[in-house]
């Protein structure tokens, strides 16, 4: 009577510790087949808001097409919930100018912006669907598509989006990207022809992009 007792506590206690066991050694090997690099490769299309500008004495603001966007970004895992990266991206428009007070454009040209951008984000609980929210600092390039002249700028760029896990080496994401530009001087890119004196008026460039993904994971 007492073995068929032991048999039944030894029963239960298998049965409470094996679930533990198994919960323990699941999140452990999830822990151990954490990718450490990712490749992603972005699309999409992006708005730019006006930047004032000011020639002699006369002033007036710059304003932007929206237009495609693309780029890619290398993560290193530098925390089990986040990562380190480097990042690229590229947007082609046309600038038009318009003098204060007036809705005429008296000129326009075709310009590129360049990002190179270093930073990171932190990752939500890992499963199929994983938010992300990141900040980076870098440089803006700023020239024109066909010409010389090229603006060089301090930039900042909020970005956040959701990774959506297809499998354990692939992502698709969508994106959200917050570019701030802290431009002054000289306008180089802007002007055409020889001698120029359009000069920006300081005050912070501010994009908006939205975007698709693709992730590799290593």
């Amino acid at each position: 009577m007492l073995q068929l007792k032991d048999v039944s506590s030894l029963t239960k206690i298998t049965a409470l510790v094996a679930p533990l066991a198994i919960l323990v050694s699941t999140h452990v090997a999830h822990a151990q087949e954490q990718r450490r690099i990712e490749v992603v490769g972005f699309g999409g299309v992006g708005f730019t808001g006006d930047l004032g500008v000011t020639s002699g004495d006369q002033k007036g603001n710059v304003s932007f097409d929206s237009a495609p966007v693309y780029g890619g970004m290398l993560g290193f895992r530098a925390q089990p919930n986040g990562f380190a990266y480097l990042s690229y991206s590229r947007m082609e428009t046309t600038a038009y100018f318009r003098p204060e007070g007036g809705f005429d454009t008296t000129a326009q040209r075709k310009l590129s912006f360049d990002y190179f951008q270093v930073g990171g984000n932190l990752e939500g609980p890992s499963g199929r669907v994983v938010p992300y929210l990141g900040l980076s600092l870098g440089a803006t390039r700023l020239a024109p598509v066909d010409g010389s002249g090229n603006d060089f700028s301090f930039s900042a760029v909020l970005d956040g989006g959701v990774k959506i896990m297809l499998a354990d080496v692939l992502d698709v994401r969508l994106i959200g990207r917050m570019p701030v530009n802290f431009i002054s001087g000289e306008a180089a890119a802007l002007c055409v022809g020889g001698a120029c004196a359009v000069r920006y008026s300081g005050q912070p460039l501010i994009q908006g992009q939205a975007l698709l993904g693709v992730g590799l994971h290593f």
